[in-house]
């Protein structure tokens, strides 16, 4: 090869451009030896490589806390999963968290617990609402994170018996003999 140094000016002119023009080519050239591609078998390569990627991604443990919204069921026989009252000496009820609402009030990752009434409640007569309504109130004041859900189903009448209890589960998101639509 030639020394830059030694050509004159329209020598240097040519010979840059012939580099110029070889290193374009080369490239090309370079690029095709080095990877050959072809469209239709490479999109199945990356649609692989790119589930590869996202199923990488972290994925929850089944060891994790539970879920941000849970369900704590009780029915009048039960209460202890809600709520555990008990006759004292005195003649008067106490009342006190059941051990899921406490697990879960503790638990970071729970935002909500919902207490839900199982079972049919029509079958009890009596103060069947003054008698649950403290242990529900005293769920309300031990946790914010305490919220109604669900359909007590009482006696035909049994509301209107008792309408500030009614009104109370109402308000704090139960539902009282709603009837569920049948398909």
């Amino acid at each position: 090869m030639v020394c830059p140094e030694r050509l004159d000016d329209k020598s240097k002119t040519t010979l840059k451009q012939s580099l110029f023009t070889r290193g374009k080519i080369m490239k090309k050239m370079n690029f095709r030896k080095i990877f050959p591609y072809n469209l239709k078998k490479m999109l199945p390569v990356l649609g692989i490589a790119g589930i590869g990627a996202v199923s990488s991604c972290e994925k929850p443990s089944p060891y994790q806390p539970a879920p941000a919204e849970v369900d704590v069921y009780f029915d009048y026989d039960n209460t202890d999963p809600a709520y555990i009252w008990t006759l004292s000496s005195n003649g008067q009820y106490t009342y006190e968290p059941g051990k899921p609402v406490q697990y879960y009030n503790e638990h970071p990752d729970v935002k909500t617990i919902y207490i839900v009434p199982a079972g049919q409640w029509n079958e009890y007569t009596g103060v069947v609402l003054q008698r649950i309504r403290p242990g529900l109130e005293m769920l309300f004041n031990y946790s914010p994170k305490v919220r109604g859900k669900g359909n007590f189903n009482l006696p035909l009448g049994y509301a209107a018996q008792f309408p500030e209890d009614s009104l109370w589960l109402v308000q704090h998101g139960w539902t009282i003999n709603q009837q569920q639509n049948q398909h």
